[in-house]
């Protein structure tokens, strides 16, 4: 069973999909739509829909997954804020 990790920030996100555990097979990357109170209600509580661009795979995936679970592993441990975390993960994904 494939594994998957989401990191969104506020316009750009991505998706690392493992097959076994700490083996990047591919990272998609693309664009967040952030959904309004409203639209939230009638999508099930989702809070964004994420729509895929493109595909890293290789070293190129593996490399921007592990800075993006870091910038993740500082917000958890309270490193970051939300709103630093979110637009690290933008700056990343982007550049």
């Amino acid at each position: 069973m494939a594994r998957k990790t989401s990191y969104m920030g506020y316009t750009a996100g991505a998706v690392a999909v493992e097959l076994r555990r700490g083996s990047v097979n591919y990272l998609a990357l693309g664009t967040v739509d952030r959904f309004t109170p409203e639209e939230q209600a009638i999508n099930g509580g989702c809070l964004y829909k994420f729509r895929e661009t493109r595909r890293l795979t290789g070293v190129a995936a593996k490399a921007l997954a592990a800075r993006l679970a870091e910038v993740s592993r500082q917000w958890a441990r309270g490193e970051l804020t939300s709103e630093q975390r979110m637009a690290a993960t933008d700056a990343m994904i982007v550049a």
